[in-house]
């Protein structure tokens, strides 16, 4: 994938995710924009997951606590995948962290 085609993607991926984790409860879960490229997301507990942008990979990676997932867009396809472990899908390990974080239920419609 080409350095435009992958901006374009993890734009895409991005704004999906703060459009859906934005509409939860804001009390139990804040969402940050920082800089460009990475998205904060603050659990009442104070404790934080970072999605963001590594464009040299063409990758999106997610950190919370001493984890960290760097997924890639499946070709011909709309889902991002752990490049470890194929079988984690970016929206699904992110709704677990959310309803692990926050006690809130993720429910990711189609894009």
């Amino acid at each position: 994938m080409d350095e435009a085609l992958f901006a374009r993607a993890a734009d895409r991926a991005m704004a999906y995710v703060e459009r859906v984790l934005g509409d939860l409860d804001p009390d139990r879960l804040d969402l940050e924009r920082p800089a460009s490229g990475v998205l904060t997301l603050t659990f009442a507990d104070k404790s934080k997951c970072v999605l963001n942008t590594q464009k040299p990979t063409r990758q999106l990676w997610l950190a919370y606590g001493a984890t960290a997932w760097h997924f890639a867009q499946a070709e011909g396809s709309e889902a991002w995948r752990d490049v470890r472990q194929p079988d984690l899908e970016l929206y699904d390990v992110l709704g677990q962290l959310v309803m692990d974080g926050a006690a809130l239920a993720v429910t990711w419609p189609a894009s």
